[in-house]
């Protein structure tokens, strides 16, 4: 004979489909347009930070600078060749032309010639601080002023002497001052003095852009989450692959949310190895590397006010990789009183690639980050008194939540779904009786 489920059995499965449901959400892709990868700059012929306002306008300029870094480090195409001063660049045919120039060759180049044909994007990466072109001399051939982009992601000052340019001329760090220039195309750069005219011709062409991987603590001024508030993101590359647990997650912005689950999913590469106890080595925890070999650093809001003080960096450039399984144990001291009172405790993780295979960079909680990931928590620091605390937060998280509504439709379906199979069997075995 068959038997209907219990309803609370029912109810059970119900919750257990609706989080299967909360597991395999599609998750957000940061994608660019290819009609507007400078932002709000394109078509503009001049875009400078100085003169425009708003929280609107700082997080365009954030993007804009992250964009500016992350094409320095795309893969070169191209040749750069140069007899004395003069410069040759042979664009590639079928693909995006990168090549890089220092801003020591700049400054010494005579004249800059641009050879061959194609409809792609021609992006020019001038790297270092201060920048100076004294005489700017460039021909074109058959590429236009759309198609070409100077790049400067590291120019805090660009001085252009007396002459003729054509492309766009991203300098989104920089003070430009400008001699006489004529300018064929646009400028972006954080201030302009001089004489500058500009003969509009925005970039036009395609070039990827960064997918970030963001965190999801609560959007207060101190933890920095979204893109306004210079939030931890880290721009996902190809050539770098490196995060903590199972994989990395991508986000157009910050997901802040109250219990840290703001991105739909954890990796889980970073586990609080209960109990934790006041002094040294207080707080111990297991840590998985998923891919890669890079640096972790980890902050913890111990003193509950909302921002990561400098005092509470207190995982510092660890050396860590997943060869041998990725796994480590370490644990960070916590300070006297830290545990007296029960707590929830939030915590950020980033891991970065190493540089030249040291973990000397330092980074901080917020800001930008080429390759790695971030992972936010909220941790009880005494898993006893404190769970009730945790679920709490996590159902205000969920209640706060932009999905609940389709979560209540879910959860609502299943239930009636449930409902009418048992009535369904209920009356089966009532006819089984009968007869």
């Amino acid at each position: 004979m068959s038997k209907a489920l219990p309803l609370p059995t029912a109810s059970f499965i119900s919750f257990f489909l609706l989080g299967v449901f909360l597991l395999i959400l599609p998750q957000a892709e940061a994608q660019g347009s290819p009609e507007d990868i400078l932002g709000t700059a394109t078509g503009e012929a001049e875009y400078i930070r100085s003169e425009l306002s708003g929280s609107e306008a700082a997080s365009d300029w954030l993007a804009l600078a992250d964009r500016s870094h992350f094409w320095s480090r795309l893969e070169p195409a191209g040749s750069l060749t140069h007899e004395g001063c003069d410069y040759t660049l042979q664009v590639a045919e079928t693909r995006r032309t990168v090549v890089t120039l220092s801003a020591a060759e700049l400054e010494a180049s005579c004249r800059l010639t641009l050879s061959g044909q194609t409809n792609a994007p021609v992006l020019i990466n001038i790297m270092g601080s201060p920048v100076s072109w004294p005489a700017p001399r460039l021909d074109l051939g058959d590429i236009v002023a759309e198609q070409l982009l100077f790049n400067f992601p590291e120019a805090t000052s660009l001085d252009i002497g007396a002459g003729q340019l054509a492309g766009t001329l991203l300098a989104p760090l920089a003070q430009v001052r400008s001699h006489a220039v004529l300018l064929q195309g646009s400028l972006i750069a954080a201030e302009l003095t001089g004489d500058l005219i500009v003969e509009s011709a925005p970039f036009a062409a395609v070039l990827t852009v960064p997918a970030y991987d963001f965190g999801d603590l609560p959007d207060t001024a101190g933890f920095g989450t979204m893109m306004v508030a210079d939030g931890a993101r880290h721009a996902q590359s190809d050539s770098i692959v490196l995060f903590l647990g199972q994989d990395v997650d991508t986000e157009p912005d910050g997901q802040p949310d109250v219990s840290a689950w703001g991105d739909g999913r954890d990796e889980m590469g970073v586990d609080q190895r209960l109990p934790w106890v006041d002094g040294p080595a207080g707080g111990g925890m297991d840590i998985v590397i998923g891919a890669g070999e890079g640096c972790l650093n980890g902050w913890f809001d111990l003193n509950e006010n909302g921002q990561f003080d400098a005092s509470e960096h207190l995982l510092d450039n660890m050396i860590v990789s997943a060869a041998d399984g990725g796994r480590y144990q370490t644990a960070i001291d916590l300070p006297e009183g830290t545990i007296q009172n029960p707590t929830l405790i939030y915590a950020r993780f980033r891991l970065t690639p190493q540089d030249e295979g040291t973990c000397q960079a330092e980074i901080g909680p917020t800001g930008y980050a080429y390759g790695g990931e971030v992972e936010d928590y909220f941790w009880p620091s005494n898993p006893e008194p404190t769970a009730v605390g945790w679920s709490s937060a996590a159902a205000v998280g969920l209640l706060q939540s932009p999905l609940l509504p389709a979560l209540l439709l879910v959860s609502i379906m299943v239930s009636i779904m449930m409902m009418v199979g048992i009535t369904v069997l209920k009356g089966r075995e009532g006819r089984k009786l009968r007869q």
